[in-house]
């Protein structure tokens, strides 16, 4: 279900570990994105917005396989919800499931509009319950990328975390990495492009003035 483009490194599997999950907290509602096509029937979509919610509960209680769980159902009922399918990207990172997190956001990047590409990863203040897990996280996906140094799927997925945290250089360097490994990732390309706005413009020195003949 998410072409990249290429041989499907980032893909994830959507499908699996589709496990029961047990919950007894109330879940807060959220709100689907908007969509104007393959809108699912109404009992699908209730059952994506109860999947959602659970997961976003599970999330907040530090439940990450239980929030994948029920993100990976929600996309299931309504695979056109960009914002829940990025909410499942994060909680695969939480996971430690790196290359499918790729997969789940840059499919997300696909189905949303650009200005919406950090709504996740900008907010996650709000969406962990406690916020050194997120920084936890963070450091095991940069040891995965020390380990390997040439998957292209850590690089991009390293790169959009640095983005969204406000580090646009280093954001930009993992990025140009991941783009010399895999040329034809577009989604990478759009958020380098992005990056490169972000930082100064050069300054470019005039050029030497002509030597003057004559002494002149």
């Amino acid at each position: 279900p998410y072409g990249m483009g290429y041989a499907g490194a980032y893909a994830p599997n959507v499908y699996a570990g589709l496990n029961p999950v047990a919950t007894n907290v109330v879940p807060r509602q959220i709100t689907p994105a908007a969509t104007t096509i393959s809108q699912p029937s109404k009992d699908a979509a209730a059952s994506a917005r109860d999947f959602a919610n659970q997961g976003e509960t599970a999330f907040k209680a530090g439940d990450y396989n239980g929030a994948v769980y029920a993100w990976r159902h929600s996309v299931l009922d309504d695979a056109q919800n960009g914002v829940v399918t990025m909410m499942l990207g994060q909680a695969l990172f939480a996971t430690g499931k790196f290359d499918e997190a790729a997969g789940a956001t840059q499919a997300a990047m696909r189905l949303l509009p650009k200005d919406k590409w950090g709504v996740v990863a900008g907010n996650f203040r709000e969406l962990y319950g406690n916020v050194q897990d997120y920084t936890d996280q963070l450091r095991a996906l940069e040891q995965a990328v020390k380990g390997k140094p040439d998957n292209p799927a850590l690089r991009f997925l390293t790169g959009f975390h640095y983005a969204y945290l406000g580090y646009p250089q280093e954001a930009l360097d993992q990025f140009n990495r991941g783009l010399k490994l895999e040329p034809r990732d577009e989604m990478a390309k759009q958020m380098r492009d992005e990056m490169q706005s972000k930082l100064p413009t050069p300054v470019v020195p005039h050029a030497a003035p002509p030597a003057q003949s004559g002494g002149l």
